[in-house]
């Protein structure tokens, strides 16, 4: 298998990869500083946000709600009902039993993280961790890293990794961006690195090739979960309707929460100051007072919230029992083919 170390060539991605829906679903998931950074993809307009600042003042009572995390998170648990182990007798297994990730994690942990990573992205790999030469672990992939894959000519499978990071600035101006791709196939593993900047326009650069480390095992140290019980893709757009129906009360309640002045005159009124300093003087026929909004549209807000829960309820008891048995057999048949060739990965590669 050959490969271009043009960074045009390098910068091409598999179709499925996208960047933009992984970011998503990670806001919808993580919440924190991701989901304020990206809220405003999730808020729905409204025929009112161009007026004054409404979209503004819509946007700060748009605040995260964890369910989605929490479905996940109680499903993928529901999927362990037993803790996997490798039952043997060799000391290199019942160690990696007990310590299967760089981490210090084992098997449930493991197998917990694949099934959110599957549920929620898609796609989700396991891949053998080599930070301790002798003692590989295993490790679970996020999506987001693995951007392009595909199949030689003999049909076996491989898949390339990407990392972008930026160095640290020494001027106060941003510094070097690098760029890495590294594949990983049957026959070897090789990395390919370009710092943009550095050799003009990055289209008719070439990436600096590192070495080609052969791989005896005959195929890529990395193991997709074919199939991956997508919930997300079932589930995310009621709970995005769910967030902007309860955005919509908190920003109602906020509307309501004090009355609101109403002057009836017959000429504009610009620049009026209403405070305790300051009086407003009425001609004849002309009134002021306040006005406080109804809550009632509040109460039809709310029980279309309760409307969308029983909806999303009913999505879950779509996900069915056998659903939960499929995800974890899966699963755990990804990390048994993994766990089968990472000795065979310590003792061909590493003596």
């Amino acid at each position: 298998m050959e490969i271009s170390a043009k960074v045009a060539d390098l910068k091409e991605r598999h179709p499925e990869y996208d960047p933009e829906g992984i970011a998503n679903r990670c806001a919808l998931i993580e919440g924190g500083d991701l989901f304020k950074a990206r809220k405003g993809e999730f808020m729905r307009a409204r025929m009112s946000d161009d007026k004054g600042n409404q979209k503004t003042r819509r946007l700060e009572a748009f605040n995260f709600s964890p369910r989605l995390a929490n479905v996940f998170q109680t499903i993928a648990g529901a999927c362990i009902r037993a803790t996997p182990n490798i039952k043997t007798k060799d000391s290199f297994y019942k160690e990696l039993n007990e310590q299967t990730t760089p981490d210090g994690e084992d098997f449930s942990a493991l197998t917990f993280r694949l099934i959110v990573e599957a549920m929620t992205q898609k796609r989700a790999y396991l891949a053998v961790d080599f930070s301790e030469k002798d003692e590989p672990k295993l490790i679970v992939i996020n999506a987001a890293t693995i951007d392009r894959w595909g199949t030689d000519d003999n049909g076996n499978p491989w898949y390339r990794t990407y990392n972008c990071k930026a160095s640290e600035p020494l001027t106060g101006k941003p510094g070097p961006v690098t760029e890495t791709w590294k594949y990983f196939t049957a026959e070897f593993t090789q990395e390919f690195t370009y710092t943009k900047g550095t050799t003009g326009n990055q289209y008719e650069a070439v990436a600096i090739a590192g070495e080609k480390v052969p791989n005896t095992m005959g195929y890529a140290p990395i193991w997709p979960m074919r199939r991956t019980c997508y919930l997300m893709g079932q589930m995310s757009d009621l709970f995005i309707a769910r967030l902007n129906r309860q955005c919509g009360i908190t920003w109602l309640l906020d509307q309501t929460a004090f009355p609101v002045p109403v002057v009836i005159a017959s000429n504009d009124i610009k620049g009026c100051v209403l405070s305790e300093t300051n009086g407003l003087q009425l001609q004849i026929g002309e009134s002021f007072s306040f006005v406080s909004p109804s809550p009632d549209s509040a109460n039809v807000q709310s029980n279309d919230l309760v409307a969308l829960d029983r909806e999303i309820y009913a999505g879950l008891q779509g996900f069915s029992g056998a659903d939960i048995k499929d995800a974890q057999r899966v699963a755990t048949g990804v990390i048994a083919s993994a766990t089968v060739g990472l000795k065979g990965i310590l003792l061909r590669n590493m003596g």
